[in-house]
């Protein structure tokens, strides 16, 4: 895989295009955080709790969520 892409874009609804808005925006959010290379895709709040948890993020889960991590880890938690 390369360097530059997120190692979890494959299952990601983001970039599978799977999300609850249009296609323009799912194309924004790939090229900011799932193709930009690690130091973007690692600032993902769906790759930090999904590595912190090993769980699948809720669809609604945006990117770049206002809401802090630890606030969707207990969300990601009490949903499995």
């Amino acid at each position: 895989m390369e360097k530059h892409i997120c190692p979890k874009f494959k299952q990601c609804p983001i970039f599978q295009n799977n999300v609850l808005f249009n296609e323009q925006t799912g194309k924004t959010y790939k090229n900011l955080y799932c193709l930009a290379g690690p130091d973007q895709y690692m600032s993902c709040k769906r790759f930090i709790v999904s590595e912190k948890t090993g769980k699948q993020i809720p669809q609604d889960i945006f990117p770049n969520c206002q809401l802090k991590t630890n606030d969707i880890i207990k969300r990601v938690e009490s949903n499995q």
